[in-house]
Order: structure tokens, then sequence, then C-alpha cells
């Protein structure tokens, strides 16, 4: 997506997200509440984040948070419908950022 980005250039991007820990598949976790058997939901970290930023020449200009679940994880308790925008400082397990290429 990178790529196709001129300097300058915006992506919005939005997707499971934990600040510290990385998780390859959500649905595979034991208490999960939400199963999608062929495919898998990663959750991802800050440490991503910043790999992306490095490798691609990129910054966040902004971000939000949302909490989807009442448990910890994505997938994890009941689902929250609709969804609520909440701060960094809550719990929260989607994200929103938008990227601009440097």
């Amino acid at each position: 997506m990178f790529r196709l980005l001129k300097p300058g250039g915006h992506l919005i991007l939005t997707f499971p997200y934990n600040e510290k820990q990385y998780i390859y598949n959500a649905y595979s976790l034991p208490d999960t509440t939400y199963e999608y058997p062929k495919y898998i939901c990663q959750i991802f970290s800050q440490r991503e984040i910043d790999i992306w930023m490095q490798e691609n020449n990129g910054k966040i200009v902004e971000q939000e948070y949302y909490e989807v679940y009442t448990g910890e994880l994505w997938g994890l308790g009941e689902r929250i419908h609709p969804s609520r925008k909440v701060s960094k400082q809550d719990k929260y397990h989607l994200t929103c950022i938008l990227i601009q290429k440097i």
C-alpha cells in the first residue's frame, strides 16, 4: 500500500489492536466468542506499527481507539454494538490510523 502512495500521500488503516502484544490469530484464542474457522484475525501491536513506519517512511498523523468487546482482547467477551470510541487510556480492541508517507 505504501508503494502506491506519493510522498505526502495518506493512508487510512483500521485493524484489531493491542498496545503491547501481537497475536497471530485471535480466533484461535481459547476463550474467543467470535469464530471464523477459515480465516485468521491478527491483532497488531505498537511494535508492528513502528516497523511499518520505519520500513515505509511513514508517520502517524492521527490515531483513534475503539472498544468492540467486553473482554480484554479482540473476540473475547460479548460484542458491543455499536462499537465505542474511547481514549488511549481506556480498554480498546480496534484502532484507526491516518498515516502520511514522508
